[in-house]
């Protein structure tokens, strides 16, 4: 593990990823040295957000300039948003203050000549949290491969092939911090999610803190409310179905505690967004992207431009064909606007039923070409990957045919898999994103182990038969 983590260090320390954009398609995931730590546009953008919060102090405004490629008929002027996740503009709201008091350099107003500095320091500290989550995250699934072969041989291969998996290991893993965390964070979850439901191993305070860091991550990136709430019902489920009563009580605990965290920090974005909109949601981003991945145009991939290249269309059927000036004096809020276009998705969705399957079947393909984030060049890991999934799916066909048998096997396998369906329902939700694949990929390695052991025991046990 030692060595894992010092090749980890020294990667993240040293490196970072970069793409060629030529038009949507990115090609290269190149290396170059770092002279600082990485941050995208978007970062620079929930920046200037949390600038203008602290500003007028009662919204919230995406910054006109560097805002994200979405539809709206008020591009030049700030407007009230509940685009981006709320605790990322509370993390450069109190983390600009975090750098004055240690710093004494004010980088909390937009275009501040420190800004470069204060990016820097907010880097550095997600690097920090990046790899103390991957160090932990190591440990957790270190101790779930030990659970589910028995066997240590076995476990530090797991371990090893979940290390150099690349694309966290490179694609995402040198350039996007929070998607880290998010990555090392959902694994420390599931493991012990895992193996308190199947393992029966006791709910322990370490226990607790990682469905609280959990629970953190997933305000960050919303996504994963659903492969986590799916989880805990799944756990539910289990739990009326379970014999033990001591497993029962201790997932039980686990899905109780987790709710009442979860219900204790939404409670806040929907607080603000009531205040600021009139309806308690939890984001304007899931209707834009649902639009995205449903509409005349959708052809299964993101498309940032597509509304500008289809304008005069979706003005049409959208507002109503409607005049610019028309649409800009309807004075629509985003939380309208978002509604406008989910409502045409919905609409479409319903009178294109025939496209709407195509669609989908393209989607569902589109997941599975062994591309990574960035990197639109087949990936021979990718490749053994997603092959070893489809293995497991037939190991899993099997046990389903042997469910009066062994129905605590068919359960876990079936959580086994879960993340990799709930990324799939994700894809056919909104569109491709190999950033969402990107969470399934440590589940994948776990099933297509499983499925060639399966295949090893199976024929060490026929020879010895036949000896």
């Amino acid at each position: 593990m030692v060595v894992l983590v010092a090749v980890k260090i020294f990667l993240c320390s040293f490196l970072y990823a970069y793409n060629d954009n030529d038009q949507l398609l990115y090609t290269s995931g190149k290396l170059k040295f770092s002279n600082g730590f990485y941050q995208g546009g978007d970062d620079f953008e929930v920046f200037n957000s949390a600038a203008y919060y602290r500003a007028t102090d009662t919204i919230m405004v995406l910054d006109p300039v560097h805002s994200f490629y979405k539809p709206s008929p008020r591009a030049h002027r700030p407007y009230a948003s509940a685009f981006r996740p709320k605790a990322f503009v509370l993390m450069h709201l109190y983390g600009t203050q975090l750098f004055h008091s240690i710093t004494g350099k004010d980088a909390g107003t937009v275009d501040s000549p420190n800004m470069h500095a204060y990016f820097n320091f907010y880097g550095c500290i997600l690097y920090f949290l990046a790899i103390a989550a991957y160090i932990i995250s190591l440990f957790a699934f270190y101790a779930l491969l030990q659970f589910l072969f028995g066997n240590e041989l076995w476990a530090r291969a797991g371990l090893i092939l979940y290390a150099i998996i690349p694309s966290h290991l490179l694609f995402i893993g040198l350039f996007d911090s929070w998607e880290n965390i998010s990555f090392y964070v959902q694994v420390i979850f599931f493991s012990h999610l895992y193996l308190a439901v199947f393992a029966k191993k006791s709910y322990s305070t370490w226990g607790a803190l990682g469905v609280a860091l959990c629970v953190l991550v997933a305000f960050c990136r919303p996504h994963l409310l659903m492969t986590f709430g799916a989880l805990l019902a799944l756990v539910v489920l289990y739990a009326l179905f379970a014999k033990d009563k001591s497993a029962r009580s201790s997932s039980l605990r686990i899905v109780v505690f987790s709710v009442l965290l979860l219900t204790c920090g939404l409670a806040f974005t929907f607080w603000q967004n009531n205040k600021w909109f009139g309806k308690p949601f939890l984001s304007t981003q899931s209707s834009f992207e649902f639009f995205q991945g449903h509409n005349e145009y959708a052809r299964s991939s993101w498309n940032s431009h597509i509304y500008e290249q289809h304008k005069a269309y979706f003005d049409s059927a959208i507002y109503g064909n409607r005049s610019p000036e028309q649409i800009a004096a309807m004075n629509l809020n985003e939380y309208q606007e978002a509604s406008l276009y989910k409502q045409y998705a919905d609409q479409w969705m319903k009178h294109h039923v025939t496209q709407e399957l195509l669609l989908t079947t393209k989607k569902v393909a589109g997941y599975f070409i062994p591309y990574n984030h960035l990197n639109n060049r087949v990936n021979l890991v990718t490749v053994l990957l997603e092959a070893g999934f489809g293995l497991f799916c037939l190991l899993v066909a099997a046990a389903l045919l042997r469910f009066r048998k062994n129905r605590e096997q068919l359960w876990q396998y079936v959580f086994i898999m879960a993340p990799v369906l709930f990324t799939i329902v994700l894809t056919i939700m909104f569109f491709v994103g190999y950033r969402w694949r990107y969470y399934a990929e440590p589940f994948m390695l776990i099933g297509g182990m499983l499925a060639v052991k399966h295949y090893y025991d199976t024929k060490r046990t026929r020879n010895t038969l036949n000896a």
